[in-house]
């Protein structure tokens, strides 16, 4: 939200289309950051070659496509939303190769982790989306803005994107630090 007030402060004069890069590369680095635990469950089952070679080629064709777009008209923008969207169907391909090796299916992942997520960002974004919208920009929007967004996010982590289980152990490690320093 207050990506355009970071850029200003980080470099003075804002270029075009810039505000809209650096959110579609936060989009693309968190779709991507889902990759990890599959990349390292794929390596850990030795079966590498056509995992590789199937979601390498698929991150491959970002650069084509990415020019085509470009040709047909598209904005600097569209490079960033093509690379988002080979980003969101390579891991769901990687989720479809991997289902049988790990023994995790796809309706599970979806409702295990890409519900809980969605959920999270949604809500998450309620309260700072409003205050955003309804406050005048300046830099005491920024940090109310800022602050609202990681309380909300910690909130709607814990209600939404935590099992009982997961719950359960935070309390355990709160109650444990809290011990700790209060004894």
């Amino acid at each position: 939200m207050e990506a355009n007030q970071i850029l200003h402060v980080w470099l003075g004069i804002v270029p075009d289309h810039t505000v809209w890069f650096f959110r579609l590369i936060a989009f693309i680095m968190l779709t991507e950051t889902l990759a990890n635990p599959y990349i390292v469950a794929n390596q850990a089952t030795g079966k590498v070659k056509t995992y590789q070679a199937v979601c390498g080629g698929l991150l491959l064709c970002i650069v084509p496509i990415a020019y085509i777009v470009l040709k047909l008209g598209g904005n600097p923008e569209s490079v960033y939303i093509v690379h988002g969207c080979i980003a969101v169907i390579t891991q769901a391909t990687r989720v479809y190769m991997m289902r049988n090796l790990i023994s995790l299916p796809m309706t599970t992942y979806v409702r295990k982790v890409i519900i809980p997520i969605i959920g999270v960002a949604v809500v998450a974004a309620i309260i700072p989306t409003i205050v955003y919208n309804e406050m005048p920009i300046s830099v005491l929007s920024f940090f109310v803005v800022c602050a609202l967004c990681v309380i909300c996010t910690i909130a709607a982590a814990y209600y939404i994107g935590t099992s009982k289980d997961e719950k359960s152990l935070i309390q355990e490690r709160i109650v444990a630090i809290y011990n700790k320093f209060h004894k």
